[in-house]
């Protein structure tokens, strides 16, 4: 057996005969051995160990929780999952897209904490409940806010500060609006599944029966124009922000502003239509003829735009300048481009959700106008469809 060096590798040789011709050839074996390559000097490189990431573990599910002293727990309805475990509270995911944060220690501050957050979104009170939970009682204040604790995405929320008389112990529960009606039962197991025993407890207390809580209803904002003239019935969630004459500014869902305009809106519209020419403003379509809950026409022009009516920032917005017959209101509205669709869902209600007073004119006290007979009109129908397609 011989070895041979060709093109930088080692080969074994060995000559072998053929029985049956008596021929004899060449055989190779241990063939390609990197011989120069291994007399290299060089790092070593090695082949890293790709670990494949560990699954992503399941919600644990949650029945009951008791605090360490023994004195405090509560019993959650099917279908609520832990998330988190903190020092001062228990996150829980909830049915219907909900959170639950359980407030176990530092009660007043983390209470405090949430309080400040819904006014930051900003959040409007809704409404309050009384309620009793065996030998508890508590109240239920429910807000509107926009965004939930944990993201700002534009929707609308519902938040419920829970709290017990007497016990450092609370609950916040978040909640998509949409969601409130359908969440009633669950509400209502959770509020109620509170169980609290003191530690020193008088033999002669009497028990009060359980009292199933009523849940306050959402309310939308209100505003009405300072002579009275007109209403607009606000999206939940919507909170006041600027105030000039004749013009009052509303934060709205989808990351919206509302101006609504009084007293000479036709001036005031044109103001706006001007500002709209120099932020590159394009109709997207005819005036959008519609007509008002009350049977008032209105008519809505839609643009797009580059930058809001008051920052030039390069986004692209959805402007929508509405008007009324009745010239006491008119309205403005601006969305961005992306949340166009989502807005919609709110913006096709305010605007035909806005109701017109008839002011009476102060009689003279000398001359009393004789009546006049009017004609009733039956005004033409007005197409169905408020909102236009957004075109590419």
């Amino acid at each position: 057996m011989n070895r041979l060096l060709h093109d930088g590798h080692y080969f074994h040789v060995i000559q072998v005969k053929a029985d049956e011709t008596g021929e004899i050839s060449d055989l190779y074996f241990n063939i390609d051995i990197p011989y120069q390559k291994a007399q290299q000097t060089g790092p070593v490189v090695t082949t890293p160990v790709i670990t494949p990431p560990p699954p992503t573990p399941a919600l644990q599910p949650i029945t009951t929780y008791t605090d360490p002293t023994g004195q405090f727990s509560i019993h959650f309805p099917a279908g609520f999952s832990l998330l988190a475990s903190q020092t001062n509270l228990i996150q829980c995911m909830a049915p219907n897209n909900g959170n639950l944060y359980l407030i176990i220690s530092d009660y007043a501050n983390t209470m405090k904490a949430f309080s400040d957050e819904i006014i930051k979104r900003p959040g409007s009170l809704s409404g309050e409940s009384q309620f009793q939970a065996g030998n508890l009682s508590g109240k239920i204040q429910l807000y509107t806010m926009s965004g939930s604790f944990q993201v700002l995405d534009g929707k609308s929320y519902a938040v419920l500060l829970v709290t017990y008389a007497g016990i450092d112990y609370g609950l916040v529960v978040v909640l998509p609006t949409e969601s409130y009606s359908a969440a009633q039962n669950w509400l209502s197991a959770l509020v109620t599944g509170i169980q609290y025993q003191p530690t020193t407890s008088s033999p002669s207390a009497v028990v009060t029966p359980t009292v199933t809580p009523t849940f306050p209803v959402t309310t939308s904002l209100e505003y009405t124009a300072p002579d009275g003239s007109f209403q607009v019935s606000l999206p939940a969630g919507s909170s006041k922000g600027g105030e000039w004459p004749n013009i009052v500014e509303y934060q709205t869902p989808s990351q919206g502003t509302l101006y609504i305009l009084s007293g000479d809106t036709v001036g005031t519209l044109n103001l706006f239509r001007q500002d709209l020419t120099q932020k590159q403003g394009k109709m997207l379509s005819q005036p959008v003829l519609f007509q008002t809950n009350e049977g008032d026409q209105g008519s809505m022009e839609v643009s797009t735009m580059v930058g809001s009516f008051q920052t030039a920032d390069g986004k692209d917005y959805i402007s929508f300048l509405v008007s009324y017959e009745q010239p006491e209101g008119a309205l403005v509205i601006i969305v961005p481009n992306n949340l166009y669709t989502e807005a919609q869902g709110w913006i096709s209600p305010l605007i035909t959700g806005v109701t017109f007073q008839a002011v009476q004119p102060t009689p003279s006290p000398f001359l009393t106008p004789m009546p006049t007979p009017t004609a009733t009109v039956t005004p033409t129908p007005l197409p169905t469809e408020t909102l236009p397609p957004l075109s590419d």
